[in-house]
């Protein structure tokens, strides 16, 4: 299955950036890292931009336009992100503003529903996130990122998709033994495998 890893971390020696690295390895070669920051991705959405939006039309810079012929050439999209301020950071927020526009994750049509998925060619969609927080804070602050990657994305691959999660909580005061569990499961999972690490 070919997988586009979408890494949403400034720093390449961050942890984060370690898991999007064995992501990819763990899926093999049919599977590419898209690096948001190495890629000179603007999140921001200028004015003209925005007028294009609500015409339904899919977006004209280089780099956006080149993220959504990647896009339509998976099965499979994997987000690796660490949780900033309970959701995604910026980055990635801007990313799919700007990349999962109309023509390209989605069409309107005239009748119901309106919105129809465009990215049907995704069957699986898979999120690798690490929290500073423990997992019963972060169930408390409803978990925006992974609302919207699970949910969201789905009006763009259609309710068939396949979604997974895999979060490290407690992040901060984890182990350096704790980290390597969380990447063996992570490795694991996205080959297939039956995790045998603790989860």
């Amino acid at each position: 299955m070919n997988a586009l890893v979408v890494l949403a971390h400034p720093r390449r020696d961050s942890y984060t950036a370690a898991l999007a690295d064995r992501a990819v390895d763990a899926l093999g070669p049919s599977s590419q890292l898209l690096d948001l920051y190495r890629s000179g991705f603007d999140p921001t959405m200028d004015r003209d931009e925005h007028r294009r939006y609500l015409d339904g039309r899919p977006p004209i810079d280089p780099i956006a336009a080149e993220h959504a012929r990647l896009l339509a050439s998976v099965e499979h999209v994997v987000f690796v992100y660490p949780t900033w301020w309970g959701t995604v950071p910026a980055i990635l927020k801007g990313w799919l503003d700007r990349v999962l526009a109309p023509e390209v994750a989605f069409t309107l049509t005239d009748r119901w529903p309106h919105v129809r998925p465009a990215l049907t060619n995704v069957r699986a969609v898979t999120g690798v996130a690490t929290y500073g927080s423990p997992r019963w804070y972060v169930r408390l602050i409803n978990d925006g990122g992974r609302r919207t990657l699970t949910r969201a994305m789905r009006l763009a691959c259609g309710w068939r998709t396949r979604t997974r999660w895999l979060a490290m909580y407690a992040l901060d005061s984890s182990t350096a033994a704790d980290r390597e569990t969380f990447a063996i499961r992570v490795e694991q999972t996205l080959r297939g495998v039956a995790p045998t690490v603790p989860t």
